[in-house]
């Protein structure tokens, strides 16, 4: 039951993330990026170009070893048909 609730806080609080992102740092960070220099500007917009499809293949890949990983675990645990 404690797992549970856990589990439902820790996805309010996850649900609840993108907006204080939105209200709280995305205008400091606009604030910050606009005053740095262009060139500043295009190799930040560069590493995000790069960083950020690597992140989501990082993620991706990592959840679908989960899968795999969660699949072997259950073919390789005796059925317990009886209990």
């Amino acid at each position: 039951m404690v797992i549970l609730a856990a589990s439902a806080g820790i996805a309010v609080l996850m649900a609840l993330m993108p907006s204080v992102f939105v209200q709280y740092a995305l205008p400091f960070a606009d604030q910050w990026y606009s005053h740095l220099s262009p060139e500043s500007q295009d190799s930040i917009v560069r590493l995000l170009r790069v960083l950020i499809p690597a992140l989501a293949v990082f993620a991706i890949s990592t959840g679908i070893f989960q899968i795999v990983i969660g699949v072997k675990r259950k073919k390789s645990k005796p059925d317990n048909a009886d209990s």
